[in-house]
């Protein structure tokens, strides 16, 4: 057998819960909106970024193309993780497998840049 409790808030407390909820509802935070077009080649500026090993390269085939790194980390942590830093990037190891390739001050791509617009 199920028992329901009554509750009784009482009006006071509707009161304060309906004028609460109101409020809120009323309040509406300003916001810029970013409006990225759709997109696969980059336009506009353009950086040029060296080509880097890619993600699930093994540690042998990135000293087969890429040649000896000019200093190794040692790995750390549970899993392993690893770097090895070449003169314009940094490969980031994890066990024997690349995880990432990073370019030390280079920002990704903007695609698509003379097509960005200010939100209204």
């Amino acid at each position: 057998m199920i028992i329901l409790k009554k509750v009784d808030l009482g009006m006071r407390n509707w009161v304060l819960i309906s004028g609460l909820t109101m409020a809120l509802a009323a309040f509406q935070a300003p916001a810029d909106v970013l409006d990225l077009p759709a997109g696969d080649q980059p336009l506009g500026e353009q950086l040029s970024r060296p080509a880097t090993p890619t993600r699930g390269m093994s540690k042998t085939s990135v000293r087969r193309q890429y040649g000896e790194p000019s200093r190794r980390v040692a790995a750390v942590g549970d899993p392993p993780i690893s770097r090895w830093i070449y003169p314009e990037f940094v490969v980031v190891f994890e066990h024997q497998f690349v995880l990432h390739a990073v370019v030390p001050d280079a920002p990704a791509p903007i695609y698509r840049a003379n097509e960005l617009r200010p939100a209204h």
